[in-house]
Parts: C-alpha cells; structure tokens; sequence
C-alpha cells in the first residue's frame, strides 16, 4: 500500500454523506483501485435518489460485521458443532484444533483466517486472525496460534489432555506448531474425525 500510495497519486472525492473516497493509481503495478472510507455519521436507512458506492459497500460492511455467522446459519452451526463433538468423545479427543480452510467454513459458515477450537463439551471457539470486526462472543482475536493455551485459560478452560488436529490436511509444519501449543497433551489425527462428521449431511446443506 505505501508504495503504490508513494509512487502514485490520490484525488479525494466525497459522498453525499460524508463518506471519503480515495482513488490511488499505482504506476509501478498499473493498478487502480479504490480505498473507501464510510462515515461514522452514514444513516442505516437513506434516499435512494443519494444512493453512492460508498454507502452501498458502507452498509454492507456494517451489517458483514455483525455477527459471526449470519441467523438463518446459527441453529446449523450449532447442529455441526455438537455432530463433531460427538466424534470426538467417540475418538477419546477432549480438543479439536481446525486449521484448513473447508474445515473453518464447515465450523462457522464463513471464510476466515485462523483457528476453530471445538472443547469436548461446551461452545467451539473462533480464534480469528483476518477479516477484522467480526463480533460473536466466542470470536478471539489473535495475532499467532501461540496465543491460544493463555486466551483458553483467561475464559477458565483446561487445556486439553488429548488434542486431535487435522493430519491428513494441514501441513506437517503446522501440525507441529499446533501441537506445540500444548505440550503435556497426546496429539491424536482428528481428520476421520472431521471425515465422518461430513460424511453425513444435514437438510441444509443438501437443499
């Protein structure tokens, strides 16, 4: 960003709103874009005759940044969560640690970077790294998976005493991270895990 804005130029522009709109052309890349910038004072509702690409995308992000998951996802969320669970108990995994990336959108219904944390019993819980301004009472932001045995312990819970991580899909360095996190505990493949659970699909996601 600082190069293209270094080696570029910026025409400011504004909003019926008072959004502000930035228009960086970038020479070395040959790209334009557009940084947009929505105004604290944006009303939820407004004319449509002011309608603007700021406010457009202004709203969509407000309500993007919402939740977690959206509402009609909840209940199936839940559904999913409680199935791996079961697995796990069957498994002996008291944690399961999820990493790639069909398996976090599995786990919440949205693209994300960073880690789902599914306990044996109680609330999977959202370690997010990126997109910023995702609000869930069980979304944690994190810098680095090496954050996460103290954030576990900050909420009072144990650190797992078998943790199951993907093996058959996530790389061998990062299983030995995540393993890492927790070393006093067993670290057992939870891939069959994840396999059976999906294996079986629930009446959302075969309509």
């Amino acid at each position: 960003m600082d190069r293209i804005m270094d080696s570029g130029s910026i025409d400011w522009g504004s909003t019926p709103h008072g959004c502000t709109k930035k228009r960086l052309s970038g020479k070395r890349m040959r790209l334009v874009f557009f940084v947009i910038s929505v105004s604290p004072n944006m009303p939820e509702e407004y004319d449509s005759r002011d309608e603007c690409l700021s406010c457009r995308i202004g709203i969509a992000l407000r309500k993007e940044k919402r939740d977690m998951y959206t509402e009609n996802l909840r209940v199936e969320i839940a559904h999913r969560i409680e199935r791996i669970q079961n697995e796990m108990r069957i498994a002996g995994a008291d944690a399961l640690l999820l990493s790639t990336n069909a398996n976090l959108y599995y786990s919440s219904g949205r693209v994300y970077g960073g880690y789902t944390y599914v306990p044996a019993t109680g609330d999977a819980i959202y370690f997010v790294r990126r997109p910023v301004g995702l609000k869930n009472g069980n979304v944690v932001y994190i810098h680095k998976p090496e954050q996460i045995p103290a954030l576990l312990a900050e909420r009072g819970i144990a650190h797992p005493s078998c943790l199951a991580l993907e093996q058959d899909l996530a790389s061998y360095g990062e299983c030995i991270r995540l393993s890492a996190l927790f070393p006093d505990a067993t670290v057992v493949n939870g891939s069959p895990v994840m396999r059976r659970v999906r294996a079986v699909k629930s009446p959302y996601e075969v309509k």
